[in-house]
This record gives C-alpha cells, structure tokens and sequence, in this order.
C-alpha cells in the first residue's frame, strides 16, 4: 500500500516538474516578442533660413547703425591696439595685429546662442560670397549673442540687410545693419605732467553700471566721474574721466588702478587736462 502511494506521490512531482519546465520558455517566448522602446534619436537641425513668421516670443529691440559700431569696437586710445579692435574670441588669443578680412560687413544682433561661425556663412551665403563670419564671445568663450558677417563686396551687404533685417532666424528675431567704418577714437589729451584728472580707457562696451560703480568705488578724493557713452545706446564707449580733488590724489589712483583690468580688459591710464570747461575757455 505504501509503494502504491509513494510511486503516485512520484508521479504527480515529476508531472508538475514538467509543467514548470515547459511554462518557463513560454513565459520568456512571451518577453522576448515584446520589443523594448527604444530611445529617439537626436537628428542634427539643419540650419534655416529666415522666416518673417515669429516662431517664439524672443524679440528684442532692433538696435541702431550707431549700436552696430559701438558693438564691434570701443572708442579707447590714441594709439590702436590691434587685439582690442578685434572681438574678444580665444580662438584668436595671441594672434596680433588681426585685421577684419573685407571692409564690407553686417552686424547681426539677436543671434541664437546654438549658433556657430559656420550657421552665419550658411545662412548669409545666399546674399553673396562670405569671406568670414565670426560670432562675439567673452573671455569664458561663451557666446554674446550677436557676431559679424564679412562679404566680398558692398553689394551683398546690401543685399543680407534688406532681406534678413527683423527676421526670424530659429525663433528669434534678428536685427542685420551695416557695420559702419569705425570712427578716429577720441585724443587722448596731452600733457606735460599729473593733473587733478585721470584719464581711463579700455572700458569693455558691455560694462554695466554696477561695474563702472564697483570699480571707481576703492579711489579716493573723487570730485566727479565723466564715463563717455553712446547717445543712442547708453552704453560706455570705452573711456572715462576721473576728476579729483588734488593732483597728489591723481596720482595715488593712477599708482593704484596700473595694470588692473575691468571685464578682461586691460585698461590704460593717463593725465588728462582738468574738466571740459578749462579746454573751451582757451578758444577764447
């Protein structure tokens, strides 16, 4: 009676034994005809031309020819300084006396910060032979957001001007002047010796009120600060006046301020005729 038993407890554990070996295969049958999700692939965006439809909300101020100008370069010295005339990029640290390739160029503002050197010259080489395009960087290497379209000749300029000019380039509304030949700078008064007033120059085009405020804040005895902007922009145009109250003041704050930097930049120092009114009284 108990072999009875045993042999059919046998055969109802091999059976079940069974069952599970062929219920496991099925069961991974089942998995393995269930394709996972795979994940996208991220396409390149090819680069577009320019729509007069907005795509987004990212719409600036158009700026003026004078923005144009005053973006490029910075009124700064008498004596041109070959790296400062050129844009802030590291790929050209160290290269002197850089010069722009053509004189026939447009200034692009509202630029979308994927952007890159080589989408300008695609994008604007439907308006004429591009030489070079360069987008402004700081020191960092990160983009400003405008940049430089130089072309082979005036007409192509005036062509990317009257057919890109608030329009929108990605989703943002670009802004494309003629770049403006570049202005004398300024003369740097001369002078035989200190006065009660400094002169500074070099001041980055994009320095802010709370950098001009911070940087003047460490001088002493200052009687008044004359920084030079643009009219139609508010922006600095690359100098200021310091005046004081002595000339051994002067002379402290230029002791002071050589060498230094503001932005990245190096500034330059130097005595200046005390105050505008001094220098018109002499016309009489």
């Amino acid at each position: 009676m108990h072999c009875v038993r045993r042999a059919a407890l046998r055969s109802a554990i091999a059976a079940s034994r069974q069952l599970s070996q062929k219920a496991t295969p099925a069961s991974f049958a089942v998995q393995a005809t269930t394709k996972p999700a795979l994940p996208k692939q991220i396409q390149a965006v090819p680069a577009r031309f320019f729509s007069l439809t907005a795509r987004a909300r990212n719409v600036e101020e158009p700026p003026t020819a004078e923005t144009a100008t005053a973006e490029s370069t910075n009124a700064e010295t008498e004596e041109a300084n070959p790296l400062k005339q050129g844009l802030n990029q590291p790929s050209r640290a160290g290269r002197r006396g850089y010069v722009d390739p053509t004189p026939y160029a447009i200034f692009v503002h509202n630029i979308t910060f994927e952007a890159d050197d080589g989408h300008l010259t695609s994008a604007f080489s439907k308006y004429g032979e591009v030489v070079e395009a360069r987008i402004a960087r700081d020191s960092a290497g990160l983009p400003k957001g405008f940049g430089f379209v130089f072309f082979k000749d005036e007409e192509s300029v005036h062509n990317a001007v009257e057919n890109c000019d608030g329009t929108f380039w990605h989703g943002r509304q670009i802004h494309v002047k003629p770049r403006l030949k570049r202005e004398p700078p300024p003369r740097k008064p001369r002078t035989s010796g200190p006065t009660e007033t400094l002169y500074i120059g070099g001041i980055p085009q994009d320095a802010t009120d709370s950098d001009l405020n911070h940087f003047f804040r460490g001088l002493k005895n200052v009687k008044e600060v004359r920084v030079a902007v643009d009219r139609t922009t508010g922006w600095p145009r690359g100098f200021a006046h310091v005046d004081f109250t002595d000339v051994d003041s002067a002379v402290a704050a230029k002791s002071q301020l050589d060498g230094s930097q503001l932005g990245g930049r190096p500034l330059t120092l130097d005595y200046a005729e005390s105050g505008p009114r001094k220098t018109i009284s002499k016309k009489d």
